[in-house]
């Protein structure tokens, strides 16, 4: 007799917990139903602006590469932003072929991007030339049976120009750069950086190395300055040769580049 007692009891408790499940269910049901209502209400209330889709992309380009440079090439460089691209500088073409506007483009590659962004806005140009750079800008300062100016610095101009010749663009474009870093990083110690007590210290104890080892790219084999210029060119191209070879001279490079780097304009 308890046998039927007992099944009744869990039946009764079987639908005892059906019924609370169903209960259970309808009330989350209601509440879900409050939620989506209040959500709609809220959205009623506080419309979403939907962004342009020209926004969106330029706020994820912001955050992946909010200032970069795109690779260099002739004749036309930019300044690429999170939303347009700024001409940043030119290699001003006056008059040689594309072929050698653009083997100078790839000589300037060996620079990062921000070197070129502080040369652009330092305000000065950078032009390959057909003419004469002796005779047309240096007085004539060299005899030209012996000698071939591939480049120059020109800082009453702001303007750098590089022979349109294959060699000289291969050559000259990271020395001058390099005119222009040692002059526009002076801190007062005289026109240009490499006139300070402290390069002169270093030059008189490595300078013949760096010589014996990479050459000087000038005829001013006593100049501080060509030397200085040299020593930019080789700090970018050849930096571990540089660093074993010119411990010191390697080590000054180095400050006055983060020196260059930390130039506002």
């Amino acid at each position: 007799m308890a046998l039927p007692c007992l099944c009744a009891c869990a039946v009764f408790m079987d639908s005892a917990r059906i019924t609370i499940a169903q209960e259970v269910q309808e009330e989350a049901g209601q509440v879900e139903e409050i939620q989506e209502d209040e959500q709609e209400e809220a959205a009623i209330e506080n419309p979403e602006i939907s962004e342009p889709e020209e926004a969106i992309e330029a706020q994820a380009q912001t955050q992946e590469n909010p200032v970069f440079i795109t690779a260099i090439s002739a004749p036309d460089l930019y300044i690429q932003t999170f939303d347009r691209s700024i001409p940043a500088w030119e290699i001003l073409n006056e008059g040689v072929d594309d072929s050698v506007m653009e083997l100078c483009g790839q000589t300037l590659s060996a620079l990062p991007g921000w070197v070129i962004t502080k040369f652009a806005l330092s305000g000065w140009t950078f032009a390959v030339t057909p003419e004469d750079i002796n005779s047309r800008y240096l007085g004539p300062k060299y005899d030209t049976e012996t000698v071939t100016v591939s480049g120059a610095a020109l800082y009453g101009e702001r303007k750098i120009v590089v022979a349109g010749m294959e060699e000289a663009c291969i050559s000259a474009p990271l020395h001058e750069i390099g005119h222009w870093c040692d002059w526009i990083t002076a801190d007062g110690a005289g026109e240009f950086s490499s006139e300070s007590g402290e390069f002169e210290a270093i030059y008189a104890e490595e300078a013949e190395t760096f010589i014996s080892v990479f050459g000087l790219g000038s005829v001013d084999t006593d100049s501080r300055q060509e030397l200085c210029a040299d020593l930019f060119k080789y700090y970018w191209l050849e930096p571990e040769e540089l660093l074993a070879t010119c411990p010191g001279l390697y080590a000054w490079m180095d400050e006055l580049v983060g020196d260059l780097q930390m130039i506002g304009f």
